[in-house]
């Protein structure tokens, strides 16, 4: 299995290994989506082209692109770049009441004041055709945590948002690695649903350190980590004395 990273898509178009690798994302986001949410949902915006992109996939000998899984990973950083607002913060805009929207903004202007950067995981899927056997899936389901948890450690990432879907209870996973759920007036807030996603229900939820599932995950797929193809330019490595605000 390999991994492959693509940072700001838009800004390295010009690249052919750039435009070949996003090409699969793409495509397996798309049957992803398709197949877990039907024809309604559309999970492709604007941060697919300002964030950074993982896909893992194999490529055959004849150098045709066979994508597994994908998820995609925006900062702060990468927001601030294009003169976006925080990812997550679009979710938490679309929900009434402003509740979460309201406690998220709280966690974001903390972070900022301390300069630290955040970051928010989102649209992961697994391939259909990838879901073949008991071995497979249970790989699958360790790629997307454990990439995710190593390039937070490695980047220094100091806090992570994720909205766990509660219909797949991805929330119980995560609660059991490290996230907690957003809070208001010191009260955990409740799951809600997502319109693009014709009313699932997630809830937005964070951490500061990853331990349980994910954290062993993350040891589970070391050597795929170590052996990346990373295309493009992570904001995230840019030198720590350029200063980037946590949300439009």
């Amino acid at each position: 299995m390999k991994l492959v990273l693509l940072h700001q898509v838009f800004d390295h178009w010009d690249q052919p290994e750039v435009r070949r690798y996003f090409e699969a994302f793409v495509s397996a986001k798309r049957m992803g989506f398709k197949y877990a949410h039907g024809d309604k949902a559309l999970p492709m915006n604007s941060y697919d082209f300002a964030g950074t992109l993982f896909l893992f996939c194999e490529e055959d000998s004849e150098g045709s692109i066979h994508p597994a899984s994908v998820f995609k990973l925006s900062t702060t950083r990468h927001c601030s770049r294009k003169n976006l607002g925080f990812e997550a913060l679009s979710l938490t805009g679309a929900v009434n009441p402003k509740t979460h929207h309201e406690a998220l903004l709280a966690e974001l202007d903390a972070a900022k004041q301390k300069g630290e950067v955040c970051a928010y995981l989102s649209s992961w899927t697994v391939v259909p055709k990838a879901r073949i056997s008991r071995e497979s899936k249970a790989l699958l389901r360790a790629l997307g945590p454990g990439a995710a948890v190593n390039y937070c450690r490695d980047r220094g990432i100091h806090q992570t948002f994720s909205g766990g879907s509660v219909t797949y209870r991805v929330h119980e996973l995560q609660r059991e690695s490290g996230f907690v759920p957003l809070k208001k007036d010191g009260e955990e807030l409740a799951p809600f649903e997502v319109p693009f996603l014709d009313g699932e229900r997630c809830l937005m939820m964070s951490a500061k350190e990853f331990v349980g599932t994910w954290a062993k995950n993350a040891d589970q797929i070391k050597s795929i980590w170590e052996n990346r193809l990373e295309l493009g330019v992570d904001p995230v490595r840019v030198l720590e004395r350029e200063e980037f605000p946590a949300a439009a």
